[in-house]
């Protein structure tokens, strides 16, 4: 089938084929000077836009073919617009500009907010920058086709950025919400959007990148110079929680040979700051393992995790980059977090998994504790010809919880340590030969030490040892064949996991062979992973072979949008964290035992994508399906012993299903700097398991919709909000009765800027929550500010929880569990901060 699809595409490509591909010519005035920047756009017959392009400072332009073409025309600032009709046009036409002699007279200058220089989108800032925004992470965000996401990711067109550069040098590498949080948007011009970016050079024009890169473009005066920003605050809050603090001080400096971020924090407001340096940005090296145990986290209601949490951090965090020659550069990262973060929680678990559906209540007391350290250094030789990139990283963390719980009624100590180490290596070379040829080589070595204890409900203390090692590495070749490219890479995988002295070995040579063709607008990469695999676990072994084919095709529509289409065919191990029989308690009530049988899971990946944008008219839209089907999936008896909740895996496997659609439409306005956003998505899972011996199988479905939205209708009012709901429900498909209904929630932001005079600002924040439950009632709450800004610095009182809502009740249904719960909130408080502009 796959084959019959593949066929098809390559007839309508020549076809396609057989048509003019492209409109190219140049563009001058009457003396012969070229114009750049002049607009050269073509139209339907019914006068819609379908593409456009710019001219360049040669005055060349280069158009792609659209079908239903009508005519095209060329227009600059200061001359008459010439119109020809593509039937007419010659390829290489010189066209000639006629200046335009005209009376100016009452003329409203608007700015252009984006502008696209070939695969480049340039935002004006303060085109979309507000008067409440003070980071430039504010700004990105009212920005059509990008979002920002709660743990400061940044996605362009509904996929995640590969590099966040800072004047053209990689600064924060993988822990770019540092400077995206933090960097005042006032020292900044533009953002640049630099799409379908491949960072390494050498490899521009033969390895493809979906992803995009972000380029932050400062403004002359920050450049160049040492600037820094200092925040002072300290306020009181209620309900006996005493003073409150929130203070910031951070000094930074961006230019041709040496950046540099430094910056210490710390609050006890609920801000999390902890996750500014967390890597949100996947560079393909070495990751670290998760661990059986963890801090105890009572989760929350899905509105922001700064309304419940009680805490007081510090972060110190220090970002260094050296030019050391003309292509090559010296990254050092370094950072230190401390928290102390008390939680309070109620909830009623009923386990819709074990017969009968057993119903536990819990009422936790916690006291969290994290201690950690990280750091990198990075050097990079980035040519045209060579790329060589050696990355060495550390992380420690003396992290532990403590606390009491209320389990069924009765009490139940609670300590958990679970301490991670973390070493690895990553080093990758690339070069490519002058007949366009690639060599390539890559290795990726780590290990994750996860010496742990665990309190159980039982009064005993459960100690853990882990050592987990992984080494990758692969060699290949791409051979160059005109516009086309045939790949071959070899490999040898080699992981070892150590669980309390149960040791679990991988060992995958493998032979990769590949081609990648282009033809037209279209782009064609196929190939297949051919893997000999051999596990051991506890004196028991196997021996495969795995064959993982994978395929994409992309197809660029016009200059506006695009398709594209992935399959790939993984197979992943049951690692030694999965079979150890143990069995082991995860959390302070909860067990699972292992299978001990070696194995793997198979997964089929179906990914589907259109893109849609036009910079002109600020319109951004994507559409992003996917479905997955996987087999080997280890079928698991839960079942309830004295309140422990134990997980079983037995030798079974079953198939799941797995399908989803995430889109969004986004538009900018001119009128009152407008912007407004359009997000949809829904999830379908099914999974089975034992109940009673028998199997049992359902479905989770999700649906969520909302609406965002930024304008400044007057000169004295700037409004934002967001307003959304989410659908999720649980379905049975062995025909057994549960009864069970779907849960809808509602939330809705709204956030009021009132400026009635120069330099004052007034700040009304409402959200409210409410779901299907009719018990729960409407959950409100209001923020009000009021601040007053000059030059260099900004004084603000601020009132946070006016209303003083003190709880917040939420039912949640997941493939295992429905839960009632019980979150207590942060009190009513009361900060005045000053801040400076250094």
């Amino acid at each position: 089938m796959l084959l019959i699809i593949i066929l098809c595409v390559l007839g309508v490509a020549r076809g396609m084929a057989q048509s003019p591909l492209s409109f190219e010519g140049t563009v001058h005035d009457a003396s012969g000077q070229p114009l750049p920047g002049a607009n050269v756009v073509l139209y339907s017959d019914a006068g819609k836009v379908l593409t456009f392009a710019t001219v360049g400072q040669d005055g060349h332009f280069s158009l792609k073919h659209v079908q239903g073409a009508d005519r095209l025309t060329v227009s600059f600032i200061g001359y008459k617009t010439f119109t020809l009709s593509v039937t007419e046009f010659r390829d290489g036409q010189d066209i000639v500009l006629v200046e335009s002699a005209f009376q100016l007279r009452e003329v409203i200058a608007k700015p252009e907010r984006i502008v696209q220089r070939g695969d480049t989108l340039t935002y004006s800032v303060a085109s979309f920058k507000q008067a409440q925004d003070r980071s430039i992470a504010d700004v990105i965000r009212k920005m059509p086709g990008l979002e920002v996401k709660p743990n400061g990711s940044i996605e362009y067109q509904g996929k995640a950025i590969n590099t966040f550069y800072i004047e053209g040098l990689d600064l924060m590498g993988g822990q770019y919400a540092v400077a995206s949080n933090n960097i005042s948007a006032d020292k900044v011009q533009n953002v640049q959007v630099l799409e379908h970016h491949q960072k390494v050079k050498s490899l521009r024009g033969v390895s493809f990148s979906e992803q995009a890169a972000l380029n932050i473009v400062l403004k002359e005066d920050a450049r160049s110079v040492w600037t820094g920003l200092a925040d002072l605050g300290v306020g009181v809050a209620g309900k006996g929680e005493g003073v409150t603090y929130d203070n910031r001080l951070m000094g930074m400096q961006f230019n041709k040979r040496f950046q540099t971020l430094m910056m210490y924090k710390n609050n006890n407001t609920g801000t999390d700051i902890g996750h500014e340096v967390l890597d949100i940005a996947n560079l393909g090296g070495y990751q670290a393992e998760p661990g059986l145990i963890s801090l105890m986290e009572l989760g929350g209601p899905s509105f922001s995790e700064q309304r419940y949490t009680f805490n007081a951090s510090h972060l110190l965090a220090g970002n260094w980059l050296w030019k050391t020659g003309k292509d090559a550069d010296l990254r050092v990262q370094a950072s230190g977090f401390h928290d102390r973060e008390r939680q309070r929680s109620g909830s009623s678990l009923t386990y819709l998994t074990i017969d009968g559906m057993p119903v536990v209540t819990e009422d936790y007391q916690l006291t969290n504790r994290r201690n950690e350290l990280k750091g990198e250094v990075c050097y990079t030789l980035n040519a045209d010809r060579t790329y060589l990139r050696s990355s060495t990283r550390v992380y420690a963390d003396w992290d532990e919880g403590s606390g009491v719980m209320r389990c069924n009624d009765r009490d139940v100590p609670l300590r958990v340590k679970p301490y991670k180490r973390v070493w690895s290596e990553d080093v990758s070379l690339s070069h490519t030969t002058t007949r366009g040829d690639v060599w390539q080589l890559f290795s990726s070595t780590g290990q994750t030490f996860l010496p742990g204890q665990l309190l159980t409900l039982n009064g005993l203390t459960q100690v853990l040892d882990l050592n987990l090692f992984s080494t990758r590495n692969r060699a290949s070749f791409s051979k160059k064949l005109g516009r086309h490219f045939l790949g071959n890479r070899i490999g040898i995988d080699y992981r070892r996991q150590s669980i309390n002295g149960a040791v679990w070995q991988l060992v995958q040579p493998y032979w990769e062979p590949s081609t990648q063709l282009k033809f037209g607008q279209h782009r064609l990469e196929g190939g297949v992973k051919v893997s000999y695999v051999r596990q051991a676990y506890e004196g028991a072994s196997s021996r495969q072979v795995w064959a993982e084919p994978f395929g994409e095709w992309e197809w660029k529509l016009s200059a506006l949008s695009e398709i594209s289409l992935n399959y790939r065919l993984s197979a992943s191990p049951r690692e030694g964290t999965a079979l150890v029989t143990g069995p082991l308690f995860t959390s302070y009530r909860n067990q699972y035992a292992g299978s001990g049988q070696i194995g793997e899971r198979r997964s089929h990946v179906l990914l589907g994508s259109y893109k849609y944008r036009h910079p002109v008219t600020g319109v951004f839209f994507n559409l992003r399906p996917m479905y997955v089907r996987s087999s080997g999936n280890v079928l698991s008896e839960n079942v309830l012993e004295d309140d422990v909740y134990v997980q079983r895996a037995t030798q079974r496997t079953y198939r799941s299903d797995s399908y989803s659609v995430h889109t969004r439409l986004a538009k900018s306005f001119f009128w009152g700097n407008t912007t407004i956003g359009l997000d949809g998505s829904f999830n379908a899972t099914t999974y089975a398991f034992l109940s009673s011996g028998q199997v049992m199988k359902s479905r989770m479905d999700s649906y969520a919709a909302s609406l965002d939205y930024s304008l400044r209708p007057t000169k004295w009012l700037s409004v934002e909000g967001k307003s959304g709901a989410t659908v999720t429900g649980r379905k049975e498909l062995s025909g057994a009765s549960v009864p069970l209904s779907c849960v809808v929630d509602w939330s809705h932001y709204a956030n009021f800027h009132i400026l009635p005079a120069a330099g004052w600002m007034l700040s009304w924040n409402n959200e409210l929550y409410h779901s299907s439950e009719a018990g729960f009632g409407l959950n409100y709450f209001c923020d009000l500010s009021l601040s007053y800004r000059a030059n260099r610095w900004e004084i603000t009182l601020s009132a946070n929880n006016v209303i003083g809502t003190a709880e917040y009740r939420q039912r949640v249904v997941s493939s295992t569990l429905q839960s009632y719960t019980l979150t207590y909130l942060r009190p009513r408080e009361f900060l005045l901060k000053f801040s400076i502009d250094l």
